[in-house]
């Protein structure tokens, strides 16, 4: 019953026991040491799957308030509860920055909660809301946003607060990086979603709860009787799926995050994936508040291809 699943384990290390009706068979293990033949480093290629986000937090309660943080914005909501001895309906306004030179851009969107009586704005515009979709969780909507140019950017936010609780911060969705600025804010970049190799936090992927593949071509050759092929090394955490030439080989979801292409290898060039997914309880654990704290570690530092042989003679 275990002989359809992957088993993330190098060659050697694992006995396959099969019952079948019939005479009892015992397989030929080849007991010999495994020696490594040769090393293959791929110039691996990274691809954004989704869009990226990023948490906005620079905010304030009325156009005449200062700008700061979303704390400082509940600490001004309570007042206003208190004040008026119950639920009070105020406007709220956030900022975001696009790097300048860059072409108004569709595929952006805002992920938001959204009370009964809520309304939406982008640079005074008023957005519609009757055909936001859920995210991740009933209590956050996805809520389309007009093309995006270069410059500063204010999303405007009108509902009634109960409870200063009912404040939590948006997060933009759009075909961006995310670089720091000098001032310690961040910019959002408008990119072709390609992805450098190493941590997404590093990578201008900070928040991101999507999938990244990272693809390679490398060129096989006939293996030795006993030979196999490893993908291993410099994996950064979380759920990865390999493919070669499109087939599904595996997925790797713990150390020492290696996988078995023994099975694909041969003459030919070879189309090697790694398709990596951020875990969704990170995503949702982001999107519920955790602002500026990135909510993935993800990432692929520079896998290499080892290719084994069998030392000693054969028992």
């Amino acid at each position: 019953a275990t002989a359809r699943v992957p088993l993330n384990l190098p060659p050697g290390s694992v006995r396959l026991l099969v019952a079948a009706p019939g005479d009892a068979k015992s397989a030929k293990i080849d007991a010999r040491p495994r020696v490594e033949q040769g090393r293959l480093k791929p110039a691996w290629q990274g691809r954004r799957l989704q869009p990226n986000a990023c948490a906005l937090t620079q905010c304030r309660v009325s156009n005449q308030d200062d700008w700061g943080s979303i704390d400082n914005a509940r600490e001004l909501i309570a007042s206003r509860i208190e004040a008026s001895g119950g639920p009070v309906t105020l406007p709220v306004e956030w900022r975001f920055d696009v790097k300048a030179g860059v072409e108004a851009t569709d595929g952006w969107s805002v992920a938001i909660e959204l009370s009964e009586d809520a309304s939406l704005s982008l640079n005074g515009a008023s957005i519609a809301l009757d055909e936001r979709e859920v995210l991740f969780d009933p209590a956050i909507s996805s809520v389309s946003l007009p093309a995006v140019s270069a410059g500063e950017h204010l999303l405007g936010l009108t509902r009634t607060f109960a409870e200063p609780g009912d404040l939590q911060p948006p997060w933009v969705l759009g075909p961006f990086r995310v670089e720091q600025t000098d001032a310690g804010g961040r910019t959002l970049v408008v990119d072709d979603g390609s992805v450098t190799l190493g941590r997404w936090s590093e990578a201008g992927l900070p928040s991101y709860f999507g999938e990244v593949v990272y693809r390679a071509e490398v060129e096989g050759a006939p293996l030795e009787d006993g030979a196999g092929v490893m993908l291993e090394r410099d994996w950064l955490g979380t759920v990865g799926e390999v493919r070669v030439n499109g087939k599904l080989v595996d997925a790797v979801f713990a150390a020492p995050y290696e996988c078995d292409l023994t099975a694909q290898w041969g003459p030919g060039t070879r189309a090697v994936e790694i398709t990596l997914t951020a875990a969704p309880d990170d995503a949702l654990a982001g999107l519920r508040g955790l602002g500026d704290a990135d909510v993935t570690n993800a990432g692929l530092k520079a896998p290499e291809i080892a290719i084994y042989g069998r030392g000693g003679r054969e028992q």
